[in-house]
């Protein structure tokens, strides 16, 4: 009988296990490309893309951190339709301090 219990309880941890696992991976597929918040990683307004964007409009200039994901390298353009000066984030990689372009990203694209 305890032998039973015990293996029942051991198909229903597995269970449990393999729900979870599958559930971190639906989770990891809405993750967005980037985001870029207009203060602190994780604070203020944000933006997300999964996409190029020529013209980041609302957002345009006020991007101060910066978070990239999904294994990809990003540049991020001073000047509207991907001009101008540029940084290079990623992959899987979170900045908050933008340097010469803090507050001042326009335009954001995929580095293939």
């Amino acid at each position: 009988m305890l032998t039973t219990k015990l293996k029942v309880l051991a198909v229903l941890g597995a269970s449990l296990m393999v729900g979870a696992i599958q559930q971190t991976n639906v989770l990891a597929q809405g993750v967005p490309d980037v985001i870029l918040w207009d203060q602190k990683i994780g604070r203020g307004a944000s933006f997300e893309t999964n996409k190029a964007v020529p013209d980041l409009g609302r957002f345009n200039n006020r991007a101060s951190a910066i978070q990239v994901n999904n294994g990809q390298k990003w540049r991020f353009y001073e000047g509207k339709n991907f001009t101008g000066a540029f940084i290079e984030i990623g992959p899987d990689e979170a900045r908050g301090n933008l340097g010469r372009l803090n507050n001042r990203v326009s335009s954001l694209r995929a580095v293939r």
